[in-house]
């Protein structure tokens, strides 16, 4: 009976993140779930900066796919991309549910959209890669990617903000 309590409370800390022996597959699987569902939010963007042509703010809440809150703030420049759309570089913080917390850089493209629900604002899609570098607790031995995909809706004016929408999807992996 002790052995299987003792396995239980190692299955448990390592789920919670408080484990350093390298993560199985489905603890993978969990730490993907816990920084992936749906996102609301909001974006700023402003001329005043050391970027180029923007500087853009992203901040946002999301619900993972266990039904925690959890947030991911992004925070970089914008640039005149190819066609129409424009590239996004910088960095993310995202903070789960449970107090991990993970950093790294974040590309992508925005682009026109034809997204309804924008009202007089004007629709933009947002692709975005967040690719970790760094995690605390359980992600500590975790690499991967997080895919943003939604819309802005852009008030299309400096220091104006306008509401973001889409889908987060983690793909973690063992280090």
């Amino acid at each position: 009976m002790r052995r299987v309590f003792v396995a239980f409370l190692a299955v448990t800390m390592g789920l919670l993140g408080f484990s350093t022996v390298p993560a199985d597959a489905a603890s993978v699987t969990y730490f993907s779930n816990a920084v992936s569902g749906p996102f609301t939010g909001t974006s700023v963007f402003d001329a005043e900066s050391s970027c180029a042509l923007f500087h853009q703010v992203y901040d946002a809440t999301y619900t993972d796919k266990h039904g925690n809150l959890g947030s991911v703030d992004l925070d970089g420049c914008v640039t005149i991309g190819a066609g129409t759309t424009f590239e996004f570089a910088g960095t993310f913080k995202l903070a789960t549910a449970h107090r991990a917390m993970l950093r790294g850089t974040v590309s992508g493209t925005v682009s026109t959209s034809t997204a309804t629900g924008c009202g007089n604002l004007s629709p933009a899609g947002l692709d975005f890669t967040l690719v970790l570098a760094q995690g605390n607790r359980g992600f500590r031995d975790l690499d991967g990617t997080i895919h943003l995909q939604g819309v802005w809706c852009s008030p299309a004016a400096p220091d104006v903000s306008g509401p973001i929408s889409g889908q987060l999807t983690g793909d973690m992996s063992a280090a």
